[in-house]
């Protein structure tokens, strides 16, 4: 029997990775802030308390284990939160790194994102390949998972065998917080939505992610890093699907990304100035990423690990009913 760790198993991903590391026989151990969390009520997983800053504290709780998936990330739109997120996505990424090395864990998965992934130079979809530009960075989170890769990087150069995957924007059950994509689900639903931005997002279902992980555990190469995406879709034609599954009526509204960016420097200022610790809906780089035309594309995944997109909409039924079952949306 496999014994796996689990860093961040309370997230949106976590949640949903520990129940199919659990189905599959796997004997798994979780880093939790807090043991007894609801996501992982139920599921026959030992809970562990470790700090990120502490090595040796993650060393012990690696101890036996053969794989380690290293999804623990602080997601932020605050400006007040810029400290925070370096210390838990770089140098917290940096000490699970040297814990797994002290270990000798065999392989491991580290979670990245997208938005690390650059922009391609002949304007095509962005491959593994694309480096990001850092005075071109829309969000401090995208630049945050750009320095933890480099530790990766950094410990696979010291003889750590690890991979790095990068999803889009997830879709699918188990989202206590609730993620931005469920937010979204839930305000549509309970029709707070009065006006939407136009654009298109890439968005990877969870079952999606799930398998790209396995996949990158059995298959990746060693410190290469594999882009995980289902498919781009319209913000119109996302509308049109949340309106079907909800039954709520589409907003009429319909803002344009250039219009909307000065609106979102205005607003970020006055959250900056007199909110600083309450989340933004929206900023100037989220606006932007609605227009700016990057998109994904999943063939070194298919390529190398046998990947396999499947469907976003369907995710997004799942994630409705999974907020319906919970009466989070009612």
């Amino acid at each position: 029997m496999a014994r796996t760790f689990v860093t961040g198993g309370t997230g949106h991903i976590g949640a949903n990775l520990v129940r199919a590391l659990v189905a599959r026989g796997e004997e798994v151990k979780a880093l939790v802030r807090s043991p007894g969390d609801r996501a992982l009520a139920g599921l026959d997983v030992e809970e562990v308390r470790a700090d990120l800053r502490d090595v040796d504290g993650l060393r012990r709780a690696m101890a036996g284990c053969d794989r380690v998936y290293h999804l623990a990330a602080l997601v932020s739109l605050r400006p007040g939160a810029r400290r925070e997120m370096f210390d838990v996505n770089v140098l917290g990424t940096k000490h699970v790194m040297a814990a797994c090395l002290a270990a000798g864990v065999a392989r491991v998965v580290h979670c990245s994102t997208f938005g690390a992934v650059g922009r391609s130079e002949d304007g095509g979809p962005s491959d593994e390949t694309c480096a990001v530009n850092p005075f071109d960075t829309a969000l401090d989170y995208d630049l945050s998972k750009v320095h933890a890769e480099l530790e990766v990087h950094r410990a696979c150069a010291a003889g750590l065998d690890a991979v790095i995957v990068n999803p889009t924007g997830v879709v699918g059950p188990w989202d206590w917080k609730p993620s931005s994509v469920g937010q979204t689900i839930v305000d549509f639903a309970r029709r707070r939505i009065p006006a939407y931005v136009s654009g298109a997002v890439d968005l990877v279902a969870m079952r999606d992610v799930v398998e790209g992980l396995r996949l990158a555990a059995e298959r990746g190469k060693t410190g290469q890093r594999y882009i995980l995406s289902t498919e781009r879709i319209t913000i119109d034609a996302l509308l049109d699907e949340l309106a079907r599954v909800t039954g709520a009526p589409r907003p009429r509204v319909r803002l344009s990304p250039r219009l909307m960016v000065p609106v979102a420097h205005l607003s970020s200022l006055v959250m900056r100035t007199f909110f600083p610790r309450m989340p933004p809906r929206f900023t100037p780089g989220t606006i932007a990423l609605l227009g700016d035309g990057r998109c994904a594309t999943t063939q070194k995944a298919q390529r190398e690990l046998g990947y396999c997109p499947t469907s976003v909409f369907a995710a997004l039924r799942e994630q409705y009913d999974w907020f319906r079952a919970r009466d989070i949306i009612r």
